[in-house]
C-alpha cells in the first residue's frame, strides 16, 4: 500500500488518505508524545498535534507543495510538520495557563522544568548538526526569522538558506529517528 500512498495522498483519494492516517497515526502519536514530554497536556493534545499535522500535510500535498520521491521523503515531511506543530503547542502552553485534569495549573509552576527540557532538547539537536553555520541558521529560524532575513544576516543567497534549512530538518529527523530506534 505504501507505494500507492504518494499519488493517492496528492490526489486526496479517500481510501488512501484513510489507510495512510490509520497506518501513520500510532507512530506519529508516539513521536508527538516524546516531543511534548514535560508539557502540561490534556490526553487529547498529542492527538490534536498529529491531526493538525496530518491535515496540514494533506492540504499542502494536494497543492503540490512537496516533492515526494519515496516513502522516506513522505515520512520526513510528515514528521517535520508534527515536530513544528508540537513546538508551537509547547510555545502556546508556556504563554498561558492551561487546564490539566480539571485543575487550573499556572504554566509558571512547570515552566522551569519545561524550559530546561526544551533547552536540553534544542542543545542536543544543535549538537547533531556539527556545523556552526547550520547552528546559526537553526537559531535564527527558531527565533522566527524568515529565510530572506537569515540570508541577509549571513551574506548568503535565499536559495542557499532554503537548502540549509532542509538539511537541518532532515538531520534533526534522522537524529530523532536514531534515538527512537535506540530506545
Amino acid at each position: 500500500m505504501a507505494d500507492s500512498w504518494i499519488p493517492g495522498l496528492v490526489n486526496r483519494k479517500p481510501t488512501v488518505v484513510e489507510a495512510f492516517c490509520r497506518h501513520a497515526q500510532p507512530r506519529l502519536l508516539a513521536f508527538a508524545r516524546r516531543l511534548l514530554r514535560g508539557v502540561p497536556t490534556r490526553e487529547s493534545d498529542e492527538e490534536d498535534v498529529v491531526n493538525a499535522a496530518l491535515f496540514s500535510f494533506l492540504r499542502r500535498a494536494a497543492d503540490h507543495q512537496f516533492q515526494l520521491a519515496d516513502e522516506d521523503d513522505l515520512w520526513k515531511v510528515v514528521q517535520t510538520i508534527v515536530a513544528r506543530k508540537a513546538l508551537n503547542h509547547r510555545r502556546r502552553q508556556r504563554r498561558r495557563p492551561d487546564q490539566v485534569d480539571g485543575e487550573i495549573e499556572p504554566v509558571c509552576m512547570s515552566n522551569q522544568v519545561e524550559q530546561a527540557e526544551t533547552r536540553e532538547l534544542l542543545f542536543w539537536l544543535k549538537e547533531q548538526l556539527g556545523d556552526e553555520e547550520l547552528v546559526k541558521i537553526a537559531d535564527l529560524k527558531l527565533e522566527q526569522h524568515t529565510n530572506v532575513e537569515i540570508a541577509a544576516e549571513l551574506g548568503r543567497s535565499v536559495a542557499t538558506i532554503e537548502r540549509r534549512v532542509k538539511l537541518i530538518r532532515s538531520q534533526w529527523i534522522a537524529a530523532i529517528a536514531r534515538q527512537e530506534d535506540e530506545s
